[in-house]
């Protein structure tokens, strides 16, 4: 079912936010990058760039989930390649371990691009 999910999901293991597990559309996501084994900030610098890793540190910390809707990310999948624009929709819900303390970040989410342009599209038509 992990694999098979049309949503994209992360498991992120440690105060480093290091990639566990990442089901085929979070890797589509990521531009087919190799991120098992890697910290985010390692397989996707676009995203600590981004503050992202800002937010997982402070999830980490509280152990508090946090949501977003429509939170824009940008990323360069190869090196020289196209920047793409992407804007999604996700949560980051703390993992917590049999003594009580946040042991990783599950990350789910959906990308809403298209809508996010059909919304923008159709403000933008009807402020004519």
């Amino acid at each position: 079912m992990f694999d098979q999910a049309p949503t994209f999901m992360a498991l992120l293991q440690g105060p480093d936010h290091r990639f566990q597990l990442a089901n085929p559309s979070y890797l589509e996501l990521a531009g087919g990058r190799d991120l098992i084994g890697k910290t985010v900030a390692e397989a996707l610098p676009e995203a600590d760039a981004q503050g992202f890793v800002r937010i997982l540190d402070a999830v980490y910390r509280s152990g508090k989930a946090y949501t977003a809707s429509g939170a824009r990310f940008v990323i360069q999948a190869r090196p020289g390649g196209p920047i793409s624009e992407r804007f999604l929709d996700f949560v980051y819900q703390p993992l917590v371990g049999p003594q009580g303390n946040v042991t990783g970040i599950f990350v789910q989410g959906s990308d809403t691009t298209e809508r996010s342009l059909a919304e923008r599209i159709l403000s933008e038509s009807t402020a004519l």
